[in-house]
Parts: structure tokens; C-alpha cells; sequence
């Protein structure tokens, strides 16, 4: 079975990769480029999660979107993953938890 990094990896290019890049290879780049491990995350935002996801860098995060439509986005990303979910941990940082 894939690890939760992979699992996340895979969703977020699913549902994103057409808004990350219209490249796919850009797109699969920014996603490994912006994600981490909990307990390896560079800025220490919650090493208790399974994967950290710093949204500053082309990954969208729905804290700046009026239609709400990034975060719906964010809510089947939640939903593809089963057993963990995304949480909005600030305006750049989105952490993923077992469910």
C-alpha cells in the first residue's frame, strides 16, 4: 500500500493538476515540491500530522477563494483519501490527519 505522502501526492494531482500546471510534469513537481512528511516538515507546523502541505507555491488553498470552489475542491480531496483528512491550518498550510 502506498504511504499517506504517496496517497496524498496522488489525490491533490486528481482533483488539482489542471489549476497547479497545465503541465502535468510542472504540476507532479510543485505537489512533491510542497509536501511533506508531518514530522519533516521544514516549518515545524504539526509534526503530529501525516503529511503537511505548504500552499504558497502554486497549490491552491481556499482561504483566499470567494466562491468556495477550492475548498470544495479540498472537501473531495478529504473524501478520496477515506481515511484521512485536510485540515486548513492557516492561510498557507493545510495538514492532512487519520480520520
Amino acid at each position: 500500500m502506498p504511504s499517506p505522502l504517496d496517497r496524498v501526492r496522488a489525490v491533490i494531482f486528481d482533483v488539482f493538476h489542471n489549476i497547479i500546471d497545465e503541465d502535468d510534469d510542472e504540476a507532479r513537481r510543485i505537489i512533491a515540491a510542497s509536501t511533506y512528511i508531518g514530522r519533516e516538515d521544514p516549518g515545524g507546523w504539526s509534526p503530529e500530522a501525516e503529511v503537511v502541505i505548504h500552499c504558497e507555491s502554486g497549490i491552491p488553498n481556499g482561504a483566499y477563494d470567494d466562491n468556495c470552489k477550492v475548498i470544495d475542491l479540498w472537501s473531495e480531496v478529504s473524501r478520496r483519501l477515506g481515511d484521512l483528512f485536510c485540515e486548513h491550518f492557516n492561510a498557507a498550510i493545510i495538514c492532512v490527519y487519520p480520520s
